[in-house]
Order: C-alpha cells, then sequence, then structure tokens
C-alpha cells in the first residue's frame, strides 16, 4: 500500500508541478489572420461565376429568339375573329407552325383528321381529336363554330403552340 501511495504522491506532485509552469508559462497565440478578396481562390470563383452568368444570358436570349415564331403565332390566334373562317384561320395559322417546327415534307400532306391527330401527337396534353366533328365541318362548309366551341378550340391552339415540341 505503501507504494501505491508514494506513486500516487509523485504523480501528484509532478501533475501540480505542470499545471503551475502552465499556468506561468506566456500562451503562444497565433497570428491574426487576414481576410483579402485579391487571393487565387477568389478570382477562380469570380471567373467561374461571371462565365456562369455570361452562359446563362447567352442561353435565355438563344431560346427567347428561337421562340419569337410562338409568340408571334399566339398573338394571331388570339386576334383571329370568332367567324364563318375562324377554323380555317386557326388551322392555316397552326399549320404555318408546324412546316416552320416540323418541315414542309412532314405537314404540308396532312389534312382532316389525320391533321388533328398530328396536333394532339406533338403537343403536349392537347386535344383537337375531341373537337374533329366540329372543327372540320367548320372547316369545309365556312360555318362558324359555336361560341364555346371556338373558344375551346382557340384555347387548345395556344397550348399547342406553347406545348409542341421538335
Amino acid at each position: 500500500m505503501i507504494s501505491f501511495r508514494q506513486e500516487s504522491d509523485t504523480l501528484m506532485q509532478d501533475s501540480l508541478a505542470v499545471i503551475k509552469q502552465l499556468q506561468s508559462a506566456q500562451l503562444k497565440e497565433p497570428e491574426e489572420l487576414v481576410f483579402h478578396f485579391d487571393t487565387i481562390g477568389w478570382k477562380i470563383l469570380a471567373v467561374v461565376l461571371l462565365g456562369l452568368i455570361i452562359v446563362s444570358v447567352y442561353y435565355f436570349i438563344h431560346r427567347y429568339k428561337k421562340n419569337h415564331y410562338r409568340r408571334q403565332a399566339i398573338a394571331t390566334v388570339l386576334n383571329i375573329e370568332d367567324n364563318n373562317e375562324f377554323a380555317f384561320k386557326l388551322m392555316l395559322e397552326l399549320k404555318k407552325t408546324a412546316i416552320i417546327t416540323f418541315g414542309r415534307d412532314k405537314v404540308a400532306m396532312l389534312d382532316g383528321s389525320r391533321w388533328l391527330q398530328f396536333l394532339d401527337k406533338t403537343g403536349d396534353r392537347v386535344e383537337f381529336l375531341k373537337m374533329e366533328e366540329a372543327i372540320l365541318n367548320s372547316y369545309y362548309t365556312s360555318r362558324s363554330l359555336e361560341r364555346s366551341m371556338s373558344s375551346k378550340a382557340r384555347d387548345e391552339a395556344v397550348k399547342w403552340l406553347r406545348t409542341h415540341g421538335r
């Protein structure tokens, strides 16, 4: 037991000596960190961000110009008067737009039911085939559509113009 006590006392004295030395010693504080934006990392980040901004602006301008024909067609469709030529003018504007988008060889030969199927297939959730009879009757006989039907046809045309794919 004596040896354990002696070791314990020795350990205690050593610990106290170390604590006294630490308390009396001057702590070395690190130098103050200086924050500057002129380091290489910030320059790289600035170049990358500037590049992303330039690419994004180019992309949006390009997309805006590319979709100019859509905006023109939508404006034309919205300005078509509800009269006996409504269906003819509506389908004519859609056909012009489809020729611009898909090419004359795929679109020019389509008429009647096949044309409406093409519109349904190339647009997103467009439903011209549900109005097939009314649209084709009005188109081929130059009779005006009912107001509700012409409104629905105009809405479907605008939806197709906004969503048709390439």
